[in-house]
């Protein structure tokens, strides 16, 4: 039979399936459900919906009693709720987006005692639902199915108990007859806990789409296991966790990028289910009128304020995760199958969960950043108390709000970390009031750590960047484990306010470090270089050694020493001869910001790009023949067009430590530690053998 679903460019796609492949999942569902003439199904799916094909021939193929409801009966949670007492329905089948609509207007009204099973698919079951149904119907079992149209309604399941998998609702193991691969993208198998595109393979895998071959064999191919058989690349993420379920993490079209750091949306959304009041919860990234995108959460519950949510969303997630916006509803758009309209759901108005309460410029001052405040952010309106992040300002334009801040205030130097603090109108006018400095010394305090014995690690920034750039690490480092302080490099020049005539050589920086970091901290010490950053780690490492300071280890990440070829290049200054705007597209192909910046700012991100690049070519050519005692641990990413053949490249270390160990970051571009910070921050708990956070 063919039964056509929604392809990604609107034009439907009819799938092909074989009668062995639903007639096994029929075999399968009325063996584990232990179907019987005893039993009565609702039918209520649209037939153009592929669970219609089991409610309409499980019950026959059973001897159980079909009871076919009304023409869009599925959309009416009364009506159901009549019919299902009537007719003493004993099994039913409901998106879970529906299951909530349902659960609501069924709260205090009577019971269903006939009811034994309710099986969800079409969606991702959240755990709150999840645990709402057992509330309200404790005598119910609550199943939760996954399948894809291409392989015949399901292919696998899980009887829900939230004691098992607190906060998760797995998708459950294979049913009959059927194979889970979970493969990365080279097709080769992945760990428990590593996440991959889940692969189907077994009798329910379909023929392919009818009268569409390319896109065939795109989706359905040969089976590396199987001799002769296929497989289905669903395009699902998932997991395989300890117990042999599955967890599903969603589409991996639901994969976005926003300021360079790869965002999983159900990542997002899986922590906002799980917050107090909240029912159900979608993430969209959304494009403002200017191309910018930004992320924008849509919920449902009762008595939520969006900006307590983003509060305790913060408490879990890096900033760039936290959505800019948060739209309270009373329900979700819903297709004809009941399934969610993602389309559907509105724009965020200007006050559309996030704002404080409108409070405008008192004086002068606040008046002057106001006016650059609203530049920055392309709005009409901003009040003193409004949150820079919460209006939807990110960092690459706090560093322009700073800069602009800073060139209008005469003698006035506000760094960018003072801004993250206390990131409104009202507070930024305080500091320029009073004459804000920049910070004195040149380490920058991103985690503190409440244990005196804490580990220190020291990062220092790839060429042109700012000490932030390892604020999403610092928080990933502080959700694993307690017993890390982070501090990053804040180079002269690179950071808003700062002057960039001092400290001209890494040597000269790398000393101003070390007899900081002598001054301030007594316990165990690491560092991390990214890129150019690494030639910074090394020599402070070094000088800290020479000190008689011992240093756990040092990570660099993204570079390997300089061959002797190589420094006949760094003897000449390569990035002179090119423009802003060349070196901004080849940092944007290697993986950087694709956000659009004004002249000015551009000019001051590639001229700190060009001074940090040269100053590490000059130490690299100036490096003695010496050697640390420190552990290397080197970080590369697999997809880093800077250093493809990594493998074997990253042995040049060893002229320069004893031990070498190598980690990678799967698909990770040169700027991995920005957007894949939670994985880099694993690596460095593992090497640093710190211990993991209670929960």
């Amino acid at each position: 039979y063919v039964i056509y679903t929604s392809g990604s460019t609107g034009r439907p796609k009819g799938v092909m399936n074989q009668h062995d492949g639903v007639v096994n999942r029929l075999l399968w569902a009325r063996d584990a459900y232990a179907v019987t003439e005893a039993d009565r199904v609702l039918q209520k799916t649209p037939f153009s919906f592929d669970v219609s094909v089991w409610e309409f021939f499980l019950p026959l193929l059973a001897g159980a009693q079909l009871v076919v409801a009304r023409p869009d009966g599925h959309r009416d949670p009364d009506y159901l709720a009549r019919i299902m007492r009537q007719a003493g329905v004993t099994m039913l089948h409901f998106v879970p987006s529906m299951l909530a609509i349902f659960l609501e207007q069924a709260a205090g009204a009577p019971a269903f005692p006939a009811l034994r099973r309710v099986l969800c698919s079409g969606e991702a079951l959240p755990f709150a639902l999840q645990e709402r149904f057992g509330h309200l119907l404790p005598t119910t079992e609550l199943h939760n199915l996954y399948g894809p149209t291409e392989a015949a309604v399901d292919v696998t399941a899980w009887q829900c108990d939230g004691r098992l998998h607190p906060g998760k609702v797995p998708i459950g193991r294979p049913i009959a007859n059927i194979r889970i691969h979970i493969l990365d993208a080279a097709m080769q198998p992945l760990p428990v806990g590593a996440v991959g595109e889940i692969h189907i393979g077994g009798i329910g895998v379909a023929r392919g789409y009818l009268h569409r071959p390319e896109l065939t064999e795109e989706r359905f191919v040969a089976d590396p296991f199987n001799s002769g058989g296929r497989l289905y690349k669903t395009g699902d993420l998932g997991r395989w966790l300890p117990d042999g379920a599955i967890e599903y993490l969603g589409r991996n079209d639901f994969q976005v990028k926003i300021r360079g750091f790869r965002i999983e949306l159900g990542e997002i959304e899986a922590r906002l289910e799980g917050l107090p009041g909240v029912r159900q919860a979608v993430v969209l990234a959304r494009a403002d009128a200017e191309g910018d995108k930004r992320l924008v959460a849509y919920v449902t519950g009762a008595g939520l304020a969006p900006q307590a949510l983003r509060t305790q969303l913060a408490e879990h997630l890096p900033d760039y995760m936290v959505p800019a916006a948060i739209v309270c509803m009373d329900t979700f758009p819903l297709s004809p199958n009941g399934k969610l309209e993602r389309k559907l759901l509105p724009e965020p108005g200007q006050a559309e969960g996030t704002a404080a309460v409108h409070v405008a410029p008192r004086t002068a001052t606040e008046e002057m950043v106001a006016s650059v405040w609203k530049d920055v952010l392309r709005t009409g309106r901003a009040g003193v108390h409004d949150d820079f992040f919460a209006s939807g300002g990110h960092s690459l334009q706090a560093a322009r709000l700073m800069f602009q801040v800073n060139s209008r205030f005469e003698g006035v130097s506000v760094s960018l970390l003072d801004f993250y603090r206390a990131p409104t109108i009202e507070a930024l006018a305080a500091l320029i009031d009073a004459g804000a400095r920049a910070q004195e010394g040149l380490l920058q305090p991103l985690l503190r750590s409440r244990h005196a014995d804490a580990l220190t690690l020291v990062c220092c920034p790839y060429a042109g960047a700012a000490a932030l750039v390892y604020q999403p690490l610092a928080d990933a480092l502080g959700r694993m484990t307690e017993d890390v302080s982070v501090f990053a490099v804040a180079l002269p020049g690179n950071e808003v306010g700062t002057a960039s005539d001092e400290l001209p050589t890494i040597e000269a920086i790398a000393e101003a470090c070390v007899q900081e970091l002598l001054a301030t901290v007594s316990g165990p010490l690491a560092l991390y270089g990214h890129c150019v950053g690494s030639n910074l780690a090394l020599e402070i490492t070094r000088r800290l050694e020479l000190a008689g300071r011992e240093v756990r280890v040092l990570c660099v990440a993204g570079a390997f020493p300089a061959t002797s070829d190589e420094k006949e290049f760094l003897e000449q200054d390569f990035w002179a001869t090119m423009s802003d705007t060349q070196i901004h597209r080849l940092i944007q192909s290697w993986g950087g910001s694709a956000d659009a910046v004004d002249d000015e700012m551009l000019h001051f991100m590639i001229g700190n790009f060009k001074k940090d690049s040269r100053m590490a070519a000059m130490y690299e050519l100036a490096r003695g023949d010496w050697k640390v005692g420190t552990p290397i641990c080197a970080i590369f990413g697999s997809a880093d067009q800077l250093t493809p053949d990594y493998a074997n490249q990253y042995r040049r270390w060893h002229g320069i430590a004893d031990t070498v160990l190598l980690r990678t970051i799967e698909d990770g571009h040169h700027y991995f530690v920005g957007d894949r910070a939670d994985e880099v921050a694993a690596i460095l708990q593992e090497v640093l053998e710190v211990r993991t956070a209670e929960v």
